[in-house]
């Protein structure tokens, strides 16, 4: 956790292998609860960027371990999901996927 000292951003992607639409939880949380409040310590004015899943839960859960304000704890939820949904629209369509605007929400996995 040291590495991480005076970090301006710190990505925080921990998991276990399985399936990606049913994280084992309880086990993020364990480790989230070993890990945070240490990186917190010693990259004290970072921005966290979470990756972890379920994205949303594990945003939440840093925010209130770390202690940092809202707006330094960010969860990459369906960002990387938008950026390929423009791509493929762009390359479907035959235009510069930079000039799409796209959302997707909901749930990712093989049974979504």
């Amino acid at each position: 956790i040291t590495m991480v000292k005076e970090s301006a951003v710190v990505i925080i992607a921990i998991g276990e292998p399985g399936p990606a639409e049913r994280p084992n939880i309880r086990h993020n949380v364990e480790i989230f609860r070993k890990i945070v409040p240490a990186i917190a310590k010693f990259a004290c004015r970072a921005v966290l960027v979470v990756v972890t899943q379920p994205v949303d839960v594990m945003s939440y859960i840093t925010w209130k371990l770390s202690k940092f304000p809202s707006n330094r704890v960010v969860g990459m939820g369906t960002s990387v999901d938008n950026a390929r949904f423009q791509y493929f629209i762009g390359q479907r369509l035959g235009i510069a996927n930079t000039s799409i605007s796209c959302m997707t929400i909901g749930k990712q996995g093989e049974n979504s």
